[in-house]
């Protein structure tokens, strides 16, 4: 799994968030490779490259902006993408994958 994160999302608590899904795959032991992003464009190059070797699974964590730059580098013949969300909200976020079967979670 190849994990593309803002550190900076969510007013600075990207991190906190990164952390958080570290820990919980390292206690499973679920192989990944975490990618920072660097600047604005960043996310959307790494998702591109990252697709382009072969990636199977990307997951972006960070706010609307990371989300949106990882999913316009997509290559969606090759790669799923997912998303967990970094900052507080009150609108759900639907994966990529999934939004022509979306159902609100937990269910209203």
């Amino acid at each position: 799994m190849e994990i593309i994160a803002n550190p900076h999302s969510g007013k600075s608590t990207g991190m906190d968030t990164v952390q958080q899904v570290k820990a919980y795959l390292d206690s499973r032991n679920i192989p990944y490779t975490l990618h920072l992003t660097q600047e604005q464009g960043h996310g959307q190059y790494l998702a591109r490259e990252l697709c382009r070797q072969g990636a199977e699974v990307i997951v972006a964590i960070g706010g609307d902006g990371t989300f949106h730059e990882a999913l316009n580098g997509m290559d969606f013949t090759r790669s799923r993408l997912g998303f967990i969300q970094a900052e507080e909200t009150t609108t759900p976020a639907v994966p990529a994958s999934a939004a022509v079967r979306w159902r609100p979670w937990p269910p209203l």
